[in-house]
């Protein structure tokens, strides 16, 4: 198979002169990305053969030409958030093995201590978990399965030369290996959206304008804050659109059609550790709503696990375990692989966390996840599942959901929802709407209105904590 370093050293040899990057109103030719993947191994003489590094992920060419250098000389490296706080940010490179620290943009290599991990040999690409539950995990992923990947969604998605991807997720993010590296391995071009304007809908449509974008993927609040900017009809060039990452609403699957008319839509369903994992493709003559994730993608296996640890062989509810070719060889850190990683019928699975629910026809659709699963006096309740119904009300367009410690009931469910513009949508409608759908137990104690955007994680998700501490000024009502 041939990979990645490969395909893009060939296609930067045969197509020179093609454009490979727009970046910050600059367009690099698949050449000029060569010279500068030339000049970042220089930034890595010194640095011993093999050892790991850690990249400073910042969105710009000189990170990319970086990758593709540790690729070429067949160095591991940690792609990590450059926004993460510098304290948190030093101890996951250190505990990575990386005792160098690289800022492609600025040129600078700083070193620090560092533990020395066993690394697998065929690993090049390592990302870092959200860290939502602590320090995050680094994940290493096998080059092999990065190939097998981005072959798979070159193929499916018609990523080649005189093609154009939007690319909406921060560098180290696994988004990444469909927007970017799928992209420049087969000689299509990317546009890098600037993330801290990427929360403007206004700013992504005139990209998508300006730069004839066929290709589109992000979570599903992107697609809201375009269709909220953006005239319905418009935008005809963009062939494939696919959500990740969170729970849609119908109004923005409805919303992003009309959008974008010519569009084939796909919802995604993957992890970190296990890369994208199933496919579902919208069908825009009969939207089945909430979108199942569909069907595993090849070579993936998947089982449904009971709360009692049994296979779920038929219809039923539990966790979604993966297993696969895209699946991590476990964390860096092997003392973080229990409880994660499991083996079934001699296959070793990674629990998602993610709770599904199949039916006869062995349809699968998310409802929730166990790590938000919460006890309001005394009842256990899914705030994703609260989310969901709160999203189904045509008049909303973004709702956060958290369990608030109460020093009289140990928790109170609150929520804070983003309604349509201009509507008169009332948190007493909203809770007549919860009250249809969701068990008394699940209504939402303290529900707020607002009219502003919820503010957002730097992946494009609702930032849920800063959401609910936000609201206090903005609230159209209090329920109680």
């Amino acid at each position: 198979m041939t990979g990645l370093l490969e395909r893009f050293l060939s296609t930067a040899d045969r197509l020179a002169a093609l454009p490979a990057l727009h970046w910050n109103g600059c367009d690099l030719t698949y050449s000029e990305l060569r010279t500068e993947m030339e000049r970042q191994m220089l930034l890595l003489e010194g640095i011993p053969a093999g050892a790991p590094v850690c990249i400073a992920a910042h969105k710009n060419p000189s990170t990319l030409g970086l990758v593709f250098a540790c690729l070429e000389l067949e160095r591991p490296f940690l792609l990590l958030a450059p926004t993460l706080a510098a304290a948190t940010f030093e101890q996951v490179s250190a505990r990575s093995g990386c005792a160098h620290i690289i800022d492609a943009g600025a040129g600078t290599v700083r070193t620090q201590r560092a533990d020395f991990p066993k690394i697998p040999d065929d690993v090049r690409f390592m990302l870092a978990t959200s860290g939502s539950t602590g320090l995050p995990k680094v994940v290493p992923i096998r080059q092999g399965a990065v190939d097998r990947f981005i072959e798979w969604a070159a193929n499916v998605f018609d990523i080649r030369p005189a093609r154009t991807v939007l690319n909406l997720a921060p560098l180290n993010f696994d988004l990444c290996f469909l927007d970017v590296w799928t992209t420049l391995a087969y000689g299509g071009r990317v546009v890098l959206a600037d993330p801290d304007q990427a929360a403007k809908g206004s700013y992504l449509l005139d990209l998508v304008h300006r730069f004839d974008v066929h290709v589109i993927q992000g979570v599903p609040m992107f697609f809201t804050l375009m269709a909220a900017a953006g005239e319905e009809g418009r935008f005809h060039a963009v062939d494939h659109i696919m959500f990740t990452g969170d729970a849609i609403t119908e109004l923005t699957v409805y919303a992003t059609m009309r959008l974008f008319p010519n569009s084939r839509l796909h919802n995604i369903y993957g992890c970190t550790e296990t890369n994208d994992s199933f496919m579902y493709e919208v069908d825009r003559t009969a939207v089945a709503y909430p979108l199942p994730i569909g069907a595993p993608l090849p070579g993936v296996n998947a089982v449904v696990m009971s709360d009692d640890g049994a296979v779920v062989d038929g219809a039923g509810t539990g966790e979604l375990l993966i297993a696969g070719p895209y699946l991590t060889p476990g964390y860096l850190d092997p003392s973080r692989n229990t409880g994660r990683f499991t083996e079934i019928r001699g296959t070793t699975y990674f629990r998602s966390g993610d709770l599904v629910q199949r039916d006869e026809a062995r349809t699968i659709r998310l409802i929730g996840r166990s790590d938000f699963q919460v006890k309001v006096r005394g009842v256990a309740i899914n705030t994703a599942e609260v989310e969901t119904v709160l999203g189904d009300h045509p008049l909303v367009r973004a709702a956060a959901v958290v369990a608030l410690p109460d020093p009289l009931t140990g928790r109170t469910l609150t929520a804070v929802v983003q309604r349509q513009r201009g509507s008169s949508l009332s948190s007493f409608a909203l809770k007549k709407h919860c009250a249809q759908n969701l068990p008394k137990s699940a209504i939402p104690t303290l529900l707020y209105v607002t009219d502003e955007q919820l503010p957002l994680t730097s992946t494009g998700k609702i930032n849920r904590r800063q959401a609910i501490e936000d609201c206090t000024p903005n609230v159209e009502r209090r329920v109680s």
